[in-house]
């Protein structure tokens, strides 16, 4: 259980750097060698910026204060362009590493239906034979700032299936088609940035809201499938293969109440499918023409499901049908009980309305 410090003492709490941040401090002078900048607070002169003379910012609202929520992921600087990355530790005994080569390798890589993460280099550790660092671009989860339009909801979608119909020609399940698996290119969306371990908060000020511009006025917008941990090559193709217990972030899947093998590649189906249903539940004014298809890609029964290529050929179909002003209109956002609290309703309200927004408001007085 985590203890909660005295209030007289959260200055030291949060200065305190956690156990699991010490191996990026060790080696933050290796990955300055290699090209990347961590943030100061992965150095090992750090001194916290709001003990700094003169410190504008309180401690709460210094990027420095907090540590990563995650310990083998971490946010740098490209130093070459200056471009924002994640760093990830992976295991080399384990199979995430050449999956991802894989998906990455040059003739592979650029094909209009691959929607794996790029990977941008590979680090090999030299203190560690079992450990390599990949680097990735800095992605946002697919679903934030919330959508707007149902246009951009099928365009999502789309590229998530296209994914997956790549994945599965090449025999590969991902096992973990999930909310914080799925991430956008928001470098157009939220063109000022985020705080990597804060993601509502600007880059250097937490205090301050990310600023974001619809989906529909920036296209095209890309989206990536990441975490390739639960991943897994089956020789044998799609029809044959069969997978046992229970995997990834969904565990609703229908297989998984059964104690005999399953197909993994109709439990991806499910799992993108229950995703955008849970996204589509707050907008039941809009979800109609998508609901037959995310209810054929959730069936209890896996032989039911379509493949990823029939999913994706029918909301190609369907879409075609939709009249064009139900793709453009903002959707109607409808929530529950748990949007209750203070915070999460102003974040909500900072998401429906856009920088666009507030460009059409200035205009008009």
């Amino acid at each position: 259980m985590k203890s909660t410090p005295a209030p007289g003492s959260y200055d030291d709490y949060w200065a305190a750097r956690r156990e699991s941040e010490h191996w990026w401090i060790d080696h933050q002078p290796f990955l300055q060698s290699r090209g990347y900048q961590l943030r100061r607070r992965y150095h090992a002169d750090w001194t916290p910026s709001w003990r700094l003379p003169g410190a504008a910012l309180p401690m709460y609202d210094c990027e420095d204060s907090r540590h990563g929520l995650n310990r083998l992921v971490l946010d740098a600087i490209r130093i070459e362009d200056g471009s924002k990355v994640v760093l990830k530790r992976v295991d080399t005994r384990h199979v995430e590493l050449p999956i991802i080569q894989y998906l990455n390798s040059p003739d592979r890589r650029h094909h209009a239906d691959n929607r794996a993460a790029p990977l941008l280099d590979t680090i090999p550790i030299p203190d560690d034979d079992n450990t390599v660092l990949i680097v990735m671009p800095f992605l946002r989860l697919f679903n934030s700032p919330i959508f707007r339009h149902l246009r951009e909801v099928i365009d999502a979608l789309g590229q998530f299936l296209q994914g997956l119909v790549f994945m599965h020609y090449h025999s590969i399940a991902h096992r973990d088609v999930c909310r914080l698996n799925l991430m956008m290119d928001a470098s157009k969306v939220v063109p000022g940035g985020n705080n990597f371990n804060i993601p509502r908060a600007e880059e250097n000020d937490l205090s301050l809201h990310y600023s974001w511009k619809d989906r529909c006025s920036v296209e095209p917008v890309a989206y990536y499938l990441i975490d390739f941990g639960l991943s897994r090559y089956f020789p044998e193709g799609v029809e044959a293969a069969a997978s046992f217990g229970r995997y990834g972030q969904d565990r609703t899947v229908p297989e998984f109440k059964w104690e005999v093998p399953h197909n993994p590649f109709k439990v991806d189906i499910y799992q993108l499918g229950n995703t955008f249903l849970n996204v589509l539940a707050r907008f039941p004014e809009n979800r109609g023409h998508l609901l037959p298809l995310l209810r054929s890609m959730t069936a209890d029964d896996p032989n039911a499901r379509p493949t990823a290529l029939e999913a994706l050929m029918e909301l190609e179909a369907l879409s075609v049908h939709i009249p064009g002003d139900e793709l453009t209109i903002p959707m109607v956002y409808e929530a529950d009980g748990d949007d209750s609290s203070c915070s999460e309703e102003e974040d909500l309200d900072h998401e429906i309305t856009s920088e666009d927004d507030h460009e059409l408001v200035e205009l008009g007085e």
